[in-house]
């Protein structure tokens, strides 16, 4: 666990420091916090945070949820948000392609500069007050133009061409771009020919799947708030994300790894109830999560209300339920609920999803309409 917290004074207050107005105290429960935006005055320092991001522990954070964004977070140990915006333009394919000349990326230079394992230096000192913010790595498309500027006198349509030549990959374009450059660098002056040589076929590598500050920016500061999130309120961090994985390309294995995840903080997910299951996954209680209704493979809201309403109006009768309700719904939805465990009656799985089975079996419409008739009797 990262974070542990009591109420105190009126407040939710956490062992890393943070803390949130408390609106209502609930028993076994997490407590009601002040509502708006819990993010407006956030702690954006929090060392509960930056430890969870140290630790690799990304699944479910914005952009860092696969493997190379938990390799590469663990290994950076990011510490503000110029770190954060950083990991963005270091996890994409410019920096990690480009190399120094013993081999080493810029992904892998931005982490030992960042963490003191090596002393930052230039590619070329004439540009390295351009790049001082970002320990001397061209991550950004802002830096190229910015470099572009000063020593090419380049201006703000030859700035365009040049990341927009590059991205594309026109040779063409990079021909006489990179024409222009070396003669705009021999005019300014302040780069001999060999550097300018130098810089461009930098900028060149480096900007092939170039972002943007403002996009890193904006990934970045997300990517925090989503760690926060996680590191503060993780029930709801997990409820929400489970809801969103059915939006996800593989939906079961993005919920399976979510859920082994939510290990980590205690929290169990529990089968779907019918009799207090909601149709999304929510926290009925404190470090608990039941599974939601409609995440079951074909159940949709039209049949979550039915068997809801269904299930309260007949008094828990199981033969109610199984003739009246799972036989006249879809036959995939029905068995999907059984499998899941939504009824929870004292009957094994097996003999509900038999009994049912056993009903498709009858296809006389007079002996359908006795049973559906009588199952009061």
């Amino acid at each position: 666990m990262y974070n542990t917290w009591k109420i105190e004074n009126g407040y939710l207050v956490y062992s890393c420091g943070c803390k949130f107005k408390v609106i209502k105290e609930r028993p076994n429960h997490f407590p009601l916090i002040k509502s708006g935006n819990p993010f407006k005055d956030w702690n954006y320092e929090c060392e509960a945070t930056k430890m969870i991001l140290g630790d690799g522990n990304t699944i479910g954070v914005f952009q860092l949820e696969s493997n190379l964004g938990s390799y590469w977070t663990k290994r950076l140990k990011p510490e503000s948000t110029a770190h954060m915006a950083a990991l963005a333009a270091i996890l994409r394919p410019s920096c990690l392609e480009a190399r120094r000349e013993d081999g080493v990326n810029t992904t892998e230079l931005y982490c030992r500069f960042k963490n003191g394992e090596e002393i930052a230096a230039p590619l070329v000192m004439e540009i390295g007050y351009l790049l001082e913010d970002n320990f001397y790595q061209m991550l950004y498309q802002e830096d190229a133009m910015n470099i572009a500027r000063e020593i090419a006198g380049f201006d703000g349509n030859q700035c365009n061409t040049l990341i927009k030549g590059i991205g594309k990959k026109k040779a063409d374009i990079i021909a006489g771009i990179k024409k222009e450059f070396l003669d705009g660098c021999a005019k300014v002056g302040k780069v001999s020919e060999e550097k300018a040589k130098l810089i461009f076929e930098n900028i060149e590598v480096s900007q092939r799947y170039g972002f943007n500050k403002s996009h890193a920016i904006c990934y970045g500061t997300t990517a925090l708030i989503t760690a926060f999130a996680k590191c503060h309120f993780p029930e709801y961090f997990y409820a929400a994300y489970l809801e969103g994985a059915n939006d996800k390309q593989k939906p079961l294995e993005e919920r399976n790894k979510l859920i082994s995840d939510a290990k980590f903080f205690d929290i169990k997910i529990t089968r779907p109830e019918i009799s207090k299951g909601k149709k999304w996954f929510y926290s009925p209680e404190r470090n608990s999560i039941l599974f939601g209704l409609n995440s079951i493979k074909g159940v949709g809201d039209a049949i979550v209300v039915k068997l809801k309403k269904f299930y309260k109006e007949n008094n828990d009768s199981w033969l109610k339920l199984l003739v009246r309700c799972l036989y006249m719904i879809n036959s995939r939805a029905a068995e999907n609920i059984i499998k899941g465990g939504v009824i929870d009656n004292g009957m094994t799985r097996t003999r509900q999803l038999h009994e049912l089975q056993t009903l498709y079996k009858i296809t006389a419409k007079g002996q359908i309409d006795f049973i559906v008739n009588n199952c009061d009797k």
